[in-house]
Order: structure tokens, then C-alpha cells, then sequence
């Protein structure tokens, strides 16, 4: 069994997760991904699939089986553990993607946890969460705050973890995606990145050894992103109730969390976790360059709070 620690996680794992910060820790795992052998009426979830990505089954706090059209059939069951059967298909690069993103969410589902679809980052030991809609410049604005001496946490997925009062980012892994456009504007050179399909999109992982920050940080600061059909920039400040609605909307996989309905639990972390952090909206107009600027405006933000 591999052993790592991913999202403040201790894993044990049958197959190689490619990038995943190695642990030597002693006694039980947090995590447990093994490999299962799932019954004949699981498979027919593949029958008829025809495009679609992935179809559920056994929708249950305790227990959710998913089959993918490329990688298998899972069962994530009580926050802790992942079977699976997995197609050749497969591969290790494509198991990597399923667990950091997908699987490892529906564990974090299960335990009532608050997960955001963002960017973690770092910056003079502040927290920051960058969501937002797609295409509103998630990947871009990272890269830009990455250069400007911004240290990594998690990449697409961030599990908030609350410890005395306080509510953490927690470090996910080294390993960052970055969307062609991204790539092309910065000056990577693709051949020296992992290229990848995923779910038919073309995308480029890349390792942040040197900037990778492996500790809890405080989230203190909350960004989402947004465009319109504007002229220019735009700051909104969210404040009091406002902020638990947006945090509510920016959960990973939003349509799982709707369907396990209302979690006293969960609640209480997305209020608390709202009642700690700041939260600003950035509109970026439909046209033109403004990575610079709003990276500018998210470091002066964190310089005064």
C-alpha cells in the first residue's frame, strides 16, 4: 500500500497517486482507498451511458457508488473509504485526477466538511480562497499571485478544516493544472508539463515544489470571481448573511451537497468560516487584460485586514 498525506489527510492507498506528498505515519489511516469488486447490477450503470460522465447510485450519507465512463466503478462510504474497480482505461494519470478532485470531495461531503472549489494561496501567513465562475480567470489570477511571492496550498479543491475556533486551508498537494490558455500567456514550455485530458478538456499539471506551503493556514480572505459586460473593474464587498450564501455557492460538487439536503453540521462550519474571513466579489470586464490589476487589489486587500 502507498502512503500519503493529501488535505490533511493520512491515505493508504493500493495504486500510486502521482505527486502525492509521501507519508511514513504509523497506525490508522484516515483514508483508505482499496480495491473492490462490485455486483453485477453496478455494472449495467455503464449501460447506455452513452455520453454522459459518470452516473450515481446509492445516494446515502453513509454510502455513494459512482460509475465513470473512463476510470470505473467507486463507493465512497462514511468519509473514509473508496472502492474501486477500475477500467483499463484508467491510468494512473487519470486515477490521480478522479482522487484529488473528485473522490477526496465526497469523502469531504460525507464528513459535513466545508469544501470550495478554488485555489488555495498563501501570502505573509494569510489565507486566501479564490472561487468563482468559469472563466472568470481562476487559473490566471493564481499564476499571477504565484509570481508575485504567494505560496501554494491546493489546487481546485480546498478542504476547510476548523480547529479551536479557527478555520484552516488545508495543504493539499504540490501538483497544480493549469487550462492551455494559461499556459500559452505565461510561457510555459508544454513539452516540460504533464499534458492530460480530463474529461475532454486539454490542461497541463505542473509541480509548485519550491512554493508548495505544507501547514494549515488561516483563511482570512475570500475571493470570487466574476465578468461582465463592463467597463472597467469592479470590487464588491460581501458582508453578513450575504457571505454565507456565497460560500453555500461556491461548494465543491454543490448538486451532492443539495442532495444529502439540510446538515445542521455543515451549516455551522459554512457560518462560522463566514464569520471569520473577509469576502470581496471582483467583476473583471468582459474585454482586456486585467489579471495585474486585480492581483493588485487582492495583496492590498490582504495588507489591511
Amino acid at each position: 500500500m502507498y502512503k500519503y498525506r493529501e488535505f490533511g489527510f493520512n491515505i493508504e492507498s493500493f495504486k500510486e497517486i502521482l505527486e502525492a506528498p509521501v507519508a511514513d505515519f504509523e497506525g490508522t489511516a484516515d483514508v483508505v482507498i482499496h480495491e473492490e469488486v462490485f455486483s453485477e447490477e453496478h455494472q449495467k450503470l455503464f449501460d447506455g451511458m452513452k455520453d454522459e460522465i459518470n452516473q450515481m447510485t446509492s445516494v446515502s450519507k453513509d454510502e455513494i457508488i459512482i460509475a465513470h465512463k473512463d476510470y470505473g466503478i467507486f463507493a465512497f462510504r462514511n468519509g473514509n473509504s473508496i472502492g474501486c474497480q477500475l477500467l483499463d482505461t484508467c491510468t494512473t494519470e487519470r486515477f490521480t485526477i478522479f482522487m484529488n478532485c473528485f473522490a477526496i470531495a465526497h469523502l469531504m461531503i460525507q464528513r459535513r466538511e466545508v469544501a470550495i472549489h478554488g485555489s488555495g494561496l498563501e501570502y505573509k501567513g494569510k489565507g486566501i480562497i479564490i472561487s468563482g465562475v468559469s472563466g472568470a480567470g481562476k487559473s490566471s489570477i493564481a499564476e499571477e499571485l504565484l509570481g508575485r511571492g504567494c505560496g501554494f496550498l491546493s489546487d481546485d479543491l480546498i478542504r476547510i478544516l476548523p480547529q479551536d475556533n479557527v478555520n484552516y486551508i488545508c495543504p493539499a498537494n504540490p501538483e497544480r493544472k493549469l487550462c492551455i490558455d494559461t499556459a500559452e500567456k505565461y510561457n510555459y514550455d508544454a513539452s516540460k508539463l504533464r499534458r492530460v485530458i480530463d474529461e475532454d478538456r486539454e490542461k497541463y499539471y505542473l509541480t509548485e515544489n519550491d512554493k508548495y506551503v505544507d501547514k494549515l493556514i488561516k483563511a482570512e480572505l475570500f475571493i470570487i470571481l466574476d465578468v461582465a459586460d463592463i467597463p472597467e473593474v469592479e470590487v464588491q464587498e460581501i458582508t453578513g448573511g450575504d457571505k454565507i450564501k456565497q460560500i453555500m455557492e461556491c461548494l465543491f460538487r454543490l448538486s451532492t451537497y443539495i442532495r444529502f439536503g439540510q446538515e445542521p453540521a455543515l451549516f455551522m462550519k459554512i457560518m462560522s468560516l463566514a464569520n471569520q474571513i473577509h469576502m470581496y466579489r471582483i467583476i473583471r470586464p468582459s474585454n482586456g487584460d486585467t489579471i495585474s490589476q486585480r492581483a493588485d487589489i487582492i495583496l492590498d486587500t490582504l495588507e489591511h485586514i
